[in-house]
């Protein structure tokens, strides 16, 4: 998952090599599948310990990096019984996050050199001690507030990126995580003015749908809807999405009229209109 390596000390997530058949050869997941080693004293002392936690090849459990100079040497003791659950609820909430990043960011068609700065920013290992000194599950607060905010994501990494760009993203990500948008029904009256009408408009609905859901109330009214996470953001969201619709109908002769009002709902109720 990460492209860089983990450092001393670090807490990662490894399963049993199957490249070998001894219990002491392991291979850090998250990193691509490096090899790394479990030193044979302590597999011979906590061997009971271990084979309780892996029920299969597949079963992850975490250890401390204590060498990297020769190869990964790892130790399973030095990690107390009852942090190992939550480090594995931990891990669950960073490839969840991870995979969030990712899908986001293909979705968006971002050029793979931004997609590999995104998915190896901010999901650090370290943050698997904090939990562990904290006894709770730091990793998924901790991504929620940065993803709210995903421009640090982009601020991390050695690339600029367009403004625009880092607002949508950033969109996206709110939009999964923020359970109870509030959703805004704008109406707007579309006439035009071609023979070939409504071939025309089912181009141009098409092209709305990819930014917003459209709705007919009666031929030529319409209305889009659009979620938003801030009313402070409501007014440049719907000016965004109004200039995004004038774009599109600019290859055709069509009049897009946006009525003034529009309706705010939160959790199906209407706040005001």
């Amino acid at each position: 998952m990460y492209k860089n390596k983990p450092d001393l000390h670090e807490i990662v997530f490894v399963k049993l090599s199957e490249k070998t058949t001894d219990d002491n050869y392991v291979e850090l997941v998250d990193y691509d599948d490096t090899d790394g080693l479990i030193l044979k004293t302590e597999i011979t002392k906590y061997y009971d310990n271990i084979k309780r936690v892996i029920k299969n090849k597949d079963d992850i459990f975490p250890v401390i990096v204590l060498d990297k100079n020769n190869g990964y040497d790892l130790s399973y003791s030095k990690i107390k019984d009852d942090s190992r659950k939550l480090l594995k609820s931990c891990h669950e909430s960073a490839i969840m996050i991870y995979r969030l990043i990712l899908t986001i960011a293909e979705e968006l068609e971002l050029e793979e050199d931004i997609i590999d700065d995104l998915v190896n920013t901010n999901i650090s290992p370290l943050l698997y001690e904090d939990c562990i000194n904290s006894n709770k599950n730091l990793f998924e607060e901790t991504y929620n507030k940065i993803l709210i905010d995903g421009t640090q994501l982009f601020n991390d990494t050695d690339t600029t990126y367009d403004d625009e760009l880092i607002r949508q993203f950033n969109y996206e990500i709110q939009k999964r995580i923020i359970k109870n948008p509030y959703i805004i029904n704008k109406e707007f009256k579309l006439l035009i003015f071609e023979n070939n009408s409504l071939d025309i408009l089912k181009k141009v609905l098409n092209k709305f749908s990819e930014f917003c859901t459209i709705e007919c109330k009666s031929s030529p009214i319409y209305y889009y809807i659009i979620n938003v996470l801030d009313l402070s953001e409501l007014d440049d969201i719907i000016e965004t999405t109004n200039h995004q619709i004038n774009n599109i109908l600019s290859d055709y002769h069509v009049s897009f009229e946006p009525k003034e009002n529009y309706e705010v709902i939160k959790k199906g109720e209407i706040l005001f209109s």
